[in-house]
């Protein structure tokens, strides 16, 4: 048998070291490039594949929250991802996280929420959690997923939410300074109640640092821990 026959029976080599795929879906070039470079670090392993509808930020900012429409077509895109042989879905905007419990339901492969690690690691290391946003949007989901985590652990937790939409704005016409100074001016309200700070976007994630060293608290953030998570799940 040659070895164009013998590749052919046993599938080729490339088939038997063929990547696991992972599809994620976004809302933001912002977010999608920073994704990237964190993707190419954390799971270089693992084939990425990007969905993007901008139109699904535009949707959440008019109507400061996630209607059925929203729903239907995080669905749909889950269901395409499962289509084009993807082996695991990760959302990756926190305001449309919620729709992953719809989502899930109608595909065969993992649907993960790009924050749910974030939730967990906050939940575990204390009961007084801060979460701070620039959209309203976004904060609601997030302290209901942190307060779902807590209860899988038998755990009650106080949760102080701060929201800066000026800070939003500021970030949308590439002003991140101000962006950064905004928060900084509002996270007085709440430093004092909490032992650690959740920021509920993405697009928060280099404020980090900043925010950290000003209050001397530990501060999380959902992207690395995210894309680390469903590399795992991809492991299993």
């Amino acid at each position: 048998m040659n070895r164009f026959s013998d590749n052919l029976k046993y599938g080729g080599r490339n088939e038997m070291k063929k990547k696991k795929i992972l599809v994620l879906i976004h809302n933001s070039m912002v977010l999608m490039n920073q994704l990237k470079e964190i993707c190419q670090e954390v799971i270089p392993h693992i084939e990425v594949i990007n969905l993007m509808d901008e139109s699904l930020l535009r949707d959440i900012m008019n109507l400061s929250n996630v209607n059925q429409k929203m729903v239907k077509r995080i669905c749909f895109y889950a269901m395409s991802a499962e289509e084009l042989g993807a082996d695991a879905v990760l959302m990756t905007c926190s305001s449309l996280s919620e729709t992953v419990d719809v989502a899930k339901n109608l595909v065969n492969i993992p649907v993960l929420k790009i924050d749910e690690p974030m939730a967990i690691k906050a939940v575990k290391y204390t009961t007084k959690i801060g979460v701070m946003g620039t959209l309203r949007s976004v904060v609601g989901p997030s302290k209901r997923l942190i307060e779902r985590k807590a209860k899988d652990l038998g755990k009650k937790v106080n949760i102080e939410s701060l929201v800066c939409e000026k800070a939003f704005k500021a970030l949308i016409k590439g002003d991140r300074e101000k962006h950064n100074q905004l928060l900084l001016q509002e996270v007085d309200k709440i430093v004092k109640k909490v032992e650690i700070i959740v920021l509920a976007q993405g697009s928060m994630t280099a404020f980090a640092p900043i925010l950290a060293r000003e209050t001397g608290l530990n501060v999380l953030t959902c992207l690395e821990s995210g894309i680390k998570t469903a590399g795992e799940v991809l492991s299993q």
